[in-house]
């Protein structure tokens, strides 16, 4: 055997090992600290932000949700006095602008940034999905103590 091809066997020798002793190392760090961290913000609760007293009050008119001939669910809702602006997310609440959170079973499931969401099938079947007005800080919105939201039941 050449010097060039002992060389190769002893750094792929040497590098396997190393290599699944770094990578199992990631993979635990990665678990321990960035998913934890997402499911936190994820599930964090920004509070309420009362809108009773804005020029305008947004409502949800209505909530449709109906299964998608292909995969998953076709989720539409309509508002009023209401505007989604995705460009203004984390930004100060202006009144009647903002986005959707949208909860499947009680779990915060996606933001939506239009009426229209495509949602995938889930692994667990559907049993609620709730949708909240959400100022552009996150906040949900709400007359008084009351949130503005739909339910769907199935």
């Amino acid at each position: 055997m050449n010097r060039a091809k002992l060389l190769q066997l002893i750094v792929i020798s040497v590098g396997i090992p190393v290599g699944m002793l770094l990578s199992n190392r990631s993979i635990k760090m990665h678990e321990a600290v960035e998913h934890p961290m997402a499911i936190q913000h994820s599930n964090m609760d920004h509070g309420l932000i009362d809108v009773s007293d804005d020029p305008i009050t947004p409502s949800i008119t209505s909530l449709t949700v109906q299964k998608d001939k292909m995969s998953g669910w076709n989720i539409s809702i309509n508002t009023e006095n209401f505007i989604f602006t995705p460009a203004q997310v984390n930004t100060a609440h202006i009144p009647g602008q903002g986005h959707a959170h949208i909860y499947v079973n009680g779990e915060k499931f996606a933001r939506l940034y239009a009426p229209d969401f495509h949602m995938p099938v889930l692994g667990a079947p559907i049993e609620t999905i709730r949708i909240t007005l959400n100022a552009n800080g996150h906040e949900t919105m709400a007359i008084g103590e009351e949130v503005i939201e739909k339910i769907w039941r199935n």
